[in-house]
């Protein structure tokens, strides 16, 4: 009798012991598991307070510009940012990596544009390559030197001369504005005295005037008057 409760006692006392350490390993178990997961939601907190911190930086850098443009191409000349780049007669849509122009009004003042008002189907494929963004965007202050701006994926720029493809028939990139990269976007800008034109923003910042591409393209490259 005494050698089965002695027995009956060890087997009780290893019973409570292994449900101690089940406990006990359960609970650290459950802590570290509990850890890990604060861990890993801390360092994601981490990441997107530094990811809000660069996308706020780019947000000042991009809309708060105004004072701080340096036009690497130009200098002692003062820019204002201005509004007026847009054509309300004529839309382009950006789908699917084409491009989709629709005319809507009758008083637009390009040569030949009877032949395409109303008209929604016209379209410039691009297969090879990805635009990223479009910008109807000019320099002087005719509309007619307008152009539909290709800003492509790699950080490049194409161009159509928007009166001479309307005049012409011919809708399609007409190549790379040569000798800038890294361009992120554009902005209508006006010089200090009243000029209009359009600059061309790199990632750093910096900024590349185009009003003499644009005046090329206009006056020499595709004109749409006889200028001599």
């Amino acid at each position: 009798m005494k050698i089965k409760n002695i027995l009956l006692v060890l087997l009780t006392i290893t019973t409570i012991a292994s449900t101690s350490l089940a406990v006990y390993f359960g609970i650290n178990q459950k802590k570290e598991e509990e850890s890990q997961t604060q861990d890993i939601k801390t360092q994601e907190e981490n990441n997107e307070a530094v990811q809000n911190q660069e996308e706020q930086e780019e947000y000042s850098r991009i809309f708060k510009f105004d004072d701080e443009i340096n036009v690497v191409n130009k200098t002692d000349i003062i820019y204002t940012q201005t509004n007026q780049a847009r054509l309300p007669e004529i839309t382009a849509y950006l789908t699917n990596n084409n491009v989709q122009l629709h005319f809507s009004s009758d008083a637009m003042g390009f040569p030949g544009i009877e032949q395409y008002r109303g008209t929604s189907n016209i379209e410039i494929k691009f297969t090879d390559k990805k635009v990223q963004n479009i910008y109807f965007m000019g320099a002087g202050q005719s509309v007619t030197s307008f152009c539909l701006f290709f800003l492509m994926d790699d950080g490049t720029l194409e161009y159509m001369p928007l009166a001479y493809a309307i005049k012409n028939n011919d809708f399609r990139s007409y190549g790379k504005i040569e000798g800038i990269e890294n361009i992120t976007y554009l902005v209508s800008a006006v010089t200090e005295n009243g000029t209009n034109t359009t600059l061309a923003v790199q990632k750093d910042g910096t900024a590349y005037d185009l009003e003499d591409q644009i005046n090329d393209i206009y006056f020499n490259q595709y004109p749409i008057y006889d200028y001599q």
